[in-house]
Formats: structure tokens, C-alpha cells, sequence
């Protein structure tokens, strides 16, 4: 996972005798969010010192009362609007650029993770980097992508190329780049990158302790995504409705939180169940989710890109 990735770049560098190896985390995700809280936890479990700059529910300026572990939180509210992305990636950049740069000329890190979105995020590390740190860009989605289904256009829209040049300059700046599929790996390759720069982590949960279980019966499908239009989840849901007549058994899992989560009458013909906390009191906790789709007849996972794709 990506936070092996780090541990080993944070190794790269011999620490002075006695020295923990220390990483910063910049990421406008929530500190709920499961791959961030996920990596983190990877890190800690290593011995490595991780500083956290993200978004939370309230301001935070360094305690956590977790052994090792310090956050720099900014509460945000997330506005899905054209107006309101902007607006919010502005803010934190300008959080994530103050928080890193007096972080790194206190502390000397040995690597600095960035997760996108934003691609720009990762300049906010420029002070770090000076003093020495390793640079790792975590491309969670494509922003060129993204945008262009936002604005239903395609690849040649002038503003779609602005973040295409963006993202190359975003990945050029970084010293190595995770991402989560192998199609998000060939969509940047093709803008320039170096498929040598790139490591692919999959954005799955861990399933070394799932147990095996049998498929479900009656019959069911699971769709663990983000629950946005662009991702197209709604046409699992249509997929269902058609199948209705000749498979009245089968049941649809739909696995996500988003704006469209239970919003309309087609919503309630799934089971949807938000995720995305790392509480234990979450609804559906990643065991769960693996559980569920090891029971399930098929599972998809779509995301931005394979949208755009198809």
C-alpha cells in the first residue's frame, strides 16, 4: 500500500543514530477518509513519526493523543459547485503551504506524501524538498478527467488543457508518484510520464484477515465508488431495474458515501450503506466491505477516468 511506498522512501535516506524517520502527510481529504487514515496507520505501525496536514472537523494544531502522530487540521466545507472547487482547493492550498513550510523548517522529514486532488498540492512542499525531503505525489484521481466530465466536454477544452499542463508539471516537480489503477498509470504516461516514476497501489482494503466466505444466496452485486454522477453508478442501478423481470432475486450493494446518496427514487431500490469513516461505528467498516464483496456474484469499482473512457 502507499504507505509501504513512503516507509521505504523515508529508508532511503540514513536517519543519525537514534532518529526516528519522520513523514508529512498533506492531503484535503478528510482525516476519515479510509486510505488516508489507512496509510497513516501503515506508517505509525513502522515506527515512523507522521505529521498530517488535512482537513478535520475543527481546527487542530498538532495534538492527537496518538503516540507519534501529530495533525494540522483545517475545517472546510466542501462545495461541489464550479464556483465552490476553486474556492476550496485555494483555501487549503494556502493552509497545506503555511502548515508545510513552518513544519519543515522545524522539523527535517525524509519524505513528504501529497494526495490529490489538487495536482498543484504538491508545490505547497517546496520547503521540505529544500531541506531535503523526498517528494511522493499520490494520484488518487485524474483532475483533467474530472473537470471534463464536470463539464461535459472533452479532451481539447481549453480548461481541460490547463489542468492536463498542471498535472505534467505537478508529476514532473515530484520525486515519484503512486497511483491506484493501472489505466490512471497509462492516462499519464500518455501526457509525458515516466512509467519508471510510478508505482501502482491499489485502492483496496487489506484482506489478510477476511475470512472465506461463501457466495451469497439469494444472489447479490456490489458497486464500491463514490457516489457522483460521473462516476455512473446510477447505471448499475438502471442495469438492475432491467434485470428485474428475469432475475427478481437479485439484490444490488451499492458500498460509497456522495452528493447522490439516497437522493432519488432509483437510490431506493439499492442498499445503500455510507462508508469512508474510519470509526469503528462506521456502517460499513472495510472487513465488512471485503466481506460483502467476496459474497458477491460480481463487483465493480468505477471511478473518473474508466467513466470517461467509455
Amino acid at each position: 500500500m502507499g504507505g509501504n511506498r513512503i516507509r521505504n522512501s523515508a529508508s532511503a535516506r540514513p536517519a543519525s543514530a537514534g532518529a526516528r524517520r519522520r513523514v508529512l502527510v498533506l492531503s484535503q481529504h478528510s482525516y476519515h477518509h479510509t486510505t488516508l487514515h489507512r496509510n497513516t496507520e501503515t506508517l505509525l505501525r513502522a515506527g515512523v513519526e507522521v505529521d498530517q496536514v488535512c482537513t478535520t472537523d475543527h481546527w487542530e494544531l498538532g495534538t492527537t493523543g496518538q503516540p507519534g502522530l501529530r495533525r494540522y487540521g483545517i475545517p472546510l466545507l466542501h462545495r461541489r459547485t464550479l464556483v465552490g472547487y476553486p474556492l476550496e482547493y485555494a483555501g487549503f492550498f494556502l493552509w497545506a503551504l503555511l502548515a508545510a513550510s513552518w513544519l519543515g523548517l522545524r522539523r527535517r522529514y525524509d519524505a513528504v506524501q501529497v494526495d490529490t486532488l489538487p495536482d498543484v498540492l504538491v508545490f505547497s512542499a517546496v520547503v521540505p524538498r529544500i531541506r531535503g525531503a523526498r517528494i511522493l505525489l499520490y494520484v488518487y484521481d485524474l483532475m483533467p478527467e474530472m473537470v471534463a466530465s464536470k463539464l461535459r466536454c472533452g479532451p481539447r477544452h481549453p480548461l481541460v488543457r490547463v489542468f492536463a499542463r498542471m498535472e505534467v508539471w505537478s508529476t514532473s516537480w515530484a520525486d515519484h508518484v503512486i497511483t491506484v489503477s493501472d489505466l490512471f498509470k497509462r492516462v499519464m504516461g500518455a501526457r509525458g510520464l515516466d512509467g519508471g516514476k510510478v508505482t501502482l497501489v491499489a485502492n483496496s482494503h487489506p484482506v489478510e484477515d477476511v475470512p472465506y466466505v461463501p457466495l451469497a444466496s439469494p444472489p447479490w452485486l456490489v458497486c464500491q465508488t463514490i457516489l457522483i454522477e460521473r462516476y455512473g453508478v446510477q447505471v448499475a442501478i438502471r442495469a438492475l431495474a432491467e434485470l428485474k423481470d428475469g432475475r427478481p432475486e437479485l439484490q444490488l450493494k451499492v458500498l460509497g458515501q456522495g452528493e447522490q446518496q439516497g437522493g432519488s427514487r432509483s437510490w431506493r431500490r439499492a442498499w445503500v450503506c455510507a462508508t469512508g469513516s474510519t470509526s469503528p461505528a462506521s456502517g460499513c467498516p472495510g472487513p465488512r466491505r471485503c466481506s460483502w464483496s467476496g459474497r458477491a456474484r460480481s463487483a465493480s469499482c468505477p471511478s473518473s477516468a474508466t467513466a470517461m473512457a467509455t
